[in-house]
């Protein structure tokens, strides 16, 4: 599916117009030449984009499309792996998870069997029955549908975020409103955001960085890369380079005065980090630039810190 089919969805559930962002993004400034200005702005802009997730998408999509089982079988059958798919699970939880199958798959436009589908690759992932019924299966069935892409892949996405950034199920209303904004702010569609939170979600949740953040700065990049796991990667070794791999590159980093990480030890916030480099290279030439980029970061990390 297209990345304008995505960016499409989201505009139908939220209203949302991202004219503004798509010509302003393009060029070559990068996240930290643009989040220094931006960042805070552009983070309050996805959550006004993604707000509305929980209780919006609901009419929208079951508008578009009624999905139907072909047979009742197919639901007990389906049901019969969810139950050996998650740990000593109740009778009245099965009740109940099959009650949110039948009620929240049809109201997005997702059939029963697809949404007990998706409650067996939540256990399966490792996510309690507790916090399916809780608000997981919800929040899968929510951006399936935003994503406009089958229940499976959205349950690999929600699990990879709680796993990665410590979420619990009270967490998914705001993820699925992160994931959505980011998708409908950017040229990123929802297999390249899960690629991306697949090659840098571990190391910037590792870092201290929130997935707001993540998704913001994902979000802000896109325009640099090809696909989500390329600026995924990217974000990941820029990150991981920013104590210095290199006796140049520390060199380097002294030599210009910049300093990624308090007086005890934390990393400072994204949007300081595009300040502080703002500042270093901002009188430097072109090349003395591309040089002390390269030298610091790599030739990949450079990308994301351009």
């Amino acid at each position: 599916m297209s990345n304008t089919a995505v960016v499409g969805a989201a505009r139908i559930v939220f209203g949302a117009d991202t004219s503004d962002f798509d010509s302003k993004a393009k060029g070559v400034e990068g996240v930290l030449g643009r989040l220094v200005d931006r960042f805070e702005a552009f983070e309050a802009r996805l959550k006004r984009i993604g707000t509305g997730a929980t209780v919006g998408i609901t009419l929208p999509f079951a508008a578009m499309t009624r999905a139907v089982d072909k047979t009742a079988g197919s639901f007990e059958g389906q049901m019969k792996r969810v139950e050996a798919a998650l740990d000593s699970v109740t009778g009245d939880q099965l009740k109940q998870l099959s009650d949110q199958a039948r009620n929240l798959g049809p109201a997005v436009g997702k059939g029963a069997t697809e949404a007990a589908q998706g409650i067996e690759e939540l256990g399966l992932a490792g996510v309690s029955t507790s916090d399916i019924l809780g608000g997981g299966l919800k929040a899968t069935l929510d951006l399936a549908a935003a994503g406009m892409v089958e229940v499976a892949p959205a349950a690999g996405l929600v699990t990879d975020v709680m796993g990665q950034f410590k979420k619990t199920a009270a967490d998914l209303p705001s993820v699925v409103q992160n994931v959505v904004g980011a998708m409908d702010a950017s040229k990123f569609g929802f297999d390249d955001f899960a690629g991306a939170v697949a090659q840098g979600g571990g190391v910037a949740a590792s870092a201290g960085i929130s997935f707001n953040d993540f998704a913001t700065a994902v979000a802000a990049t896109s325009t640099q890369f090809s696909s989500g796991t390329d600026a995924g990667t990217s974000f990941k070794t820029y990150i991981q380079s920013l104590v210095g791999n290199s006796d140049e590159a520390k060199f380097a980093m002294k030599k210009l005065g910049i300093e990624f990480f308090d007086a005890q030890g934390r990393m400072k916030p994204l949007a300081e980090q595009a300040a502080i480099l703002r500042k270093a290279l901002g009188d430097l030439t072109d090349q003395s630039k591309t040089d002390a980029l390269k030298t610091i970061f790599g030739s990949d990390a450079a990308r994301t810190a351009i």
